[in-house]
């Protein structure tokens, strides 16, 4: 095979690699916002605690998420603890 066909095979490899990276990602992070946003029940742009009793996984890590331990989880602290859950998946 000649260098410039194996170049172009390994560069379009290298594109749809990141492409498809970068696309799990994407679909984690929107999966996140519609999670957060229904368990955000009364749209206050928080979770509470008695929110977070709906997801037991949740529940189980609220104290370590409240990284500013107002009792409340923000979509930051939120994303924080739900990111390396999706990943161990």
């Amino acid at each position: 095979m000649n260098k410039k066909v194996i170049l172009t095979l390994m560069a379009a490899l290298m594109f749809t690699g990141t492409t498809y990276a970068s696309t799990q990602e994407q679909i984690v992070t929107e999966v996140q916002d519609v999670a957060f946003e229904a368990l955000d029940v009364n749209q206050d742009s928080a979770i509470s605690k008695e929110e977070a009793a709906a997801s037991e996984a949740l529940q189980l890590g609220f104290e370590s998420a409240d990284a500013n331990q107002d009792e409340k989880l923000d979509a930051a602290e939120y994303a924080a603890i739900m990111t390396p859950l999706a990943e161990e998946k």
